[in-house]
């Protein structure tokens, strides 16, 4: 579903957000308007548990628009390394070319997961560009800042492009605060230093966030700016304690954690029709 910004675009940077009714979760595409270049952020695929299979419809959606449009995609860019879907942009890579792109602390997953799950198979691979802080990437005639932010897990980075900040699912809409820190990988003290972090850039830099869901009181929104987000005491929305044992993931977190995460650190799109996974299984003594 394609949703319309509601602010005025700053040229020549035009953002147009996408919705994956499936995933509750946002993916943009930043364009630059005299080049006519673009970088597609956080796409994501749709996928029915209960038969394993994985289609690219809401991905074709935003391949369809950069079409229509005569957009030439020249980075693909993943703020974290998604564990609550699965991520299309290998797929679209391959449908439009450009260079995927995540944060070099990719490569820090597989030393987290180590300690407390044993030997596990997880090497990211496929990936085009691994993205440092204080590294600037080009869109065209924008630069494109990515600020590493820690927290939901090592890979979490932002983009900062003119007025518009990137946050995928490390910041969520004012009414929801910040995202939990249940997963395995996450370290609450470091994700309160990332919103810390983030909280004291301008006031009026638009934030556009990873995830929603519409209810009762208001409908879908995934985009608001730091002034707002900093009258909602950020700071008091990480859960308290940790949250990196197995069994309070395991109640708490999503499920689609391990074929997730094992999908998406590949960042590789065969076209075969199958896709073998594993995942570690706790037995009790």
């Amino acid at each position: 579903m394609i949703l319309q910004t509601k602010h005025q675009q700053t040229q020549p940077c035009r953002v147009v957000a996408f919705y994956s009714r499936d995933t509750r979760h946002f993916s943009y595409v930043l364009s630059d308007v005299h080049s006519g270049t673009c970088a597609i952020i956080d796409p994501s695929a749709n996928y029915t548990a209960c038969s394993g299979l994985l289609v690219f419809r809401d991905a074709n959606t935003i391949v369809q628009y950069i079409h229509d449009h005569s957009l030439t995609v020249q980075w693909l860019l993943e703020t974290d390394i998604h564990t609550s879907h699965f991520s299309a942009a290998a797929y679209i890579r391959k449908k439009t070319g450009g260079k995927l792109a995540i944060s070099a602390a990719v490569a820090e997953i597989p030393k987290r997961l180590k300690s407390s799950h044993g030997e596990i198979a997880l090497e990211p691979a496929g990936f085009d560009c691994m993205l440092q802080q204080g590294q600037t990437i080009s869109l065209g005639e924008l630069q494109i800042k990515p600020m590493a932010i820690p927290g939901r897990s090592p890979a979490a980075m932002a983009f900062l492009v003119s007025d518009c900040l990137f946050s995928g699912s490390s910041l969520l809409m004012p009414d929801k605060g910040a995202a939990c820190a249940c997963s395995p990988l996450a370290d609450r003290n470091k994700m309160q230093q990332s919103l810390l972090y983030m909280l004291k850039l301008p006031a009026t830099l638009r934030v556009f966030v990873g995830r929603d869901s519409d209810n009762a009181t208001r409908s879908l929104e995934y985009e608001t700016t730091i002034g707002q987000l900093r009258q909602t005491r950020l700071n008091q929305a990480i859960p308290r304690g940790s949250c990196l044992n197995r069994s309070q993931y395991a109640s708490e977190f999503c499920a689609l954690f391990w074929p997730a995460l094992q999908y998406n650190l590949r960042a590789q799109f065969t076209g075969s029709r199958y896709c073998n996974l594993t995942f570690p299984l706790s037995v009790e003594k």
